[in-house]
């Protein structure tokens, strides 16, 4: 074999490989953004101090899915206390989870940097 069909059969390889990690790292992250929006408005209702049985559900669902451990048993103690109609701890455990969800995902995302609430 020729040195130019070798490194021609070496790049090919290489390209295949890289296409075939980006495109499994794209689909993990496509799910888990899909999480956190499935997240968002269960969230926004938490702020209200009200709770839609429907987007709760999906949710957990959805982390039941694609979530981390942690993350699946804050959802779970979430439903569980939204049965109760404890918002106040419902409230803290949502704040857990959405800073657990955005530190990963900022990871996944490689933005290392600080999260500032400034402008």
């Amino acid at each position: 074999m020729e040195i130019s069909t070798s490194l021609a059969l070496i790049a090919v390889f290489v390209t295949m490989l890289g296409w075939f990690i980006a495109t499994r790292f794209n689909k993990r992250l496509e799910y888990r953004l899909k999480t956190l929006e499935s997240y968002i408005p269960v969230a926004q209702d938490i702020v209200k101090q009200k709770i839609d049985g429907e987007k709760l559900e999906y949710a957990q669902t959805m982390f039941l899915l694609y979530g981390f451990i942690d993350e699946i048993e804050k959802i779970n103690k979430i439903v569980d206390l939204s049965t109760k109609r404890k918002f106040d701890e419902i409230s803290q455990i949502s704040a857990e989870l959405m800073t657990l969800i955005r530190t990963r995902l900022r990871r996944e995302l490689l933005l290392f940097g600080k999260i500032s609430n400034k402008s």
